[in-house]
């Protein structure tokens, strides 16, 4: 159950007997597994923040499954987003040690994957993003465009301590697309 003490307490431990960070590798398998479960949706915020306090053990094993699932997101409607948001949202979490990961992850060709960044980069509100963000708000490339517009779109709604930089850009985005309605109406 959530309860932040007993899982610090749990992780420490499990730290603190570890030889050569094995129980922790053999804990972030773990956690990645319970991340990518659906039906523990109320741990995900827990599961992340433990997967984080791992740092480097967590890091690579996260980028690895991050990068299969990449190459399994297919091009369709449907697809398992939860997984993929729910990896991205935590390799987020880790800050400059895989801000090269997420970067190309907002540029992937697949608009799914594009889509899942989004909404992560939306959920983990890191500044740092709202450029790209941005790119993606005013993305044209394919049939499937507008939904990785609705995605940037909404993770600008979750950047409220940056509303003085989002809001300009999520305005002109929303200027600019209704011109391109005009135009598309003619």
């Amino acid at each position: 159950k959530h309860d932040r003490a007993a899982w610090d307490a749990a992780r420490s431990t499990i730290s603190r007997l570890s030889v050569n960070h094995d129980g922790e590798a053999i804990l972030a398998s773990m956690l990645v597994l319970m991340l990518i479960n659906g039906q523990l949706r109320d741990q995900w915020p827990m599961i992340r923040f433990q997967l984080t306090e791992l740092r480097d053990v967590a890091i690579d094993l996260l980028v690895a499954v991050a990068v299969e699932h990449v190459k399994l997101t297919p091009q369709t409607v449907i697809y398992k987003e939860d997984d993929l948001t729910q990896l991205f949202i935590t390799i987020c979490n880790f800050g400059d040690a895989t801000h090269a990961n997420m970067k190309s992850y907002l540029k992937h060709p697949n608009h799914n994957v594009r889509e899942a960044a989004a909404r992560a980069v939306g959920e983990a509100r890191d500044p740092r993003y709202l450029d790209d963000l941005n790119d993606l708000l005013r993305e044209t490339a394919s049939a499937e465009s507008w939904v990785v517009r609705a995605a940037a779109a909404e993770s600008f709604a979750r950047f409220e301590g940056s509303r003085r930089r989002a809001g300009p850009m999520l305005l002109a985005a929303l200027k600019d697309e209704a011109a391109r309605r005009e135009e598309s109406k003619s």
